[in-house]
């Protein structure tokens, strides 16, 4: 009789380790499912989805992209940090997934072909953000850490369901011929382009 209690005790052990996985999986698709319904009902998701893909969503001209990194205007300033928010509410998705606080199967059946699209559209736009003028060695530098967590989970969702996928590296265009405005400004630490 004695022999079987540390094996009691083992069993209950892996029973109790079953259970916890299971409630942190059920509060992982629970938080993902509530993301998904406040996002997609809040007003202001709409909006900035609104702007989004009225800006971006059928492409966008290389003179309207500098329109965008520098902006003159009100509205421009305006449309800039709208699809900046909007872009920046997938990478604070994709970083839940990464971290697995998000579920990402759930998020994926829901938003897969959207999130995929929405990067597509976004690629030019992210490329152009992702070049910045470093004033102190006078060189363009490539930050390609700016939505790479968006980038990822949409390349990863695409390739793994045949969908087609921009791709977007520091090879894959050349800097601006020169910098534009506050938007060009670079951030610390990325490695200039001075080669």
């Amino acid at each position: 009789m004695a022999a079987l209690a540390p094996i009691a005790i083992l069993l209950s052990g892996g029973i109790a380790w079953v259970g916890i996985g299971r409630a942190a999986e059920t509060a992982r698709k629970r938080a993902t499912l509530d993301l998904i319904e406040k996002s997609e009902s809040s007003q202001h998701y709409q909006v900035v989805l609104a702007t989004f893909k009225d800006t971006l969503g059928n492409g966008i001209s290389e003179g309207r992209l500098n329109e965008l990194a520098d902006p003159q205007t009100e509205a421009d300033k305006l449309i800039r940090r709208q699809i900046q928010q909007f872009m920046n509410h997938y990478e604070l998705v994709a970083i839940g997934i990464g971290q697995k606080s998000l579920h990402e199967v759930t998020y994926k059946n829901w938003m897969m072909t959207t999130v995929v699209r929405d990067w597509n559209s976004a690629a030019k736009f992210i490329q152009r953000e992702r070049w910045r003028w470093d004033d102190h060695s006078s060189c363009w530098v490539y930050n390609k850490r700016l939505y790479e967590n968006f980038e990822a989970v949409a390349t990863k969702w695409a390739i793994g369901s045949n969908l087609a996928h921009a791709k977007i590296s520091q090879t894959t265009s050349t800097h601006p011929a020169v910098p534009q405005g506050p938007g060009d400004k670079a951030v610390p630490r990325a490695t200039p382009d001075c080669a």
